[in-house]
């Protein structure tokens, strides 16, 4: 197991020293990249989502209540 692990880890860093170091100093070196994937943008960008998601749940649960009451008022 220890063996694969140290292939695993020697192909990461085979990757990323070949594909992604160039495509980051290419794009604006790691300044660049903090900027637009650090300092929590992920998680601020989840819980975009999520109230997103609870506003469109709500506004459906709304919608489909009002679609029953006109139904049974018909």
């Amino acid at each position: 197991m220890q063996v694969l692990v140290s292939q695993i880890t020697t192909w990461m860093a085979t990757y990323l020293n070949d594909h992604l170091e160039p495509w980051i100093q290419d794009n604006g070196s790691w300044d660049t990249f903090v900027e637009l994937y650090g300092n929590n943008t992920a998680t601020q960008s989840r819980k975009g989502q999520e109230c997103f998601n609870r506003w469109s749940l709500t506004g459906m649960t709304v919608a489909g209540m009002v679609l029953l009451g006109l139904i049974f008022n018909s």
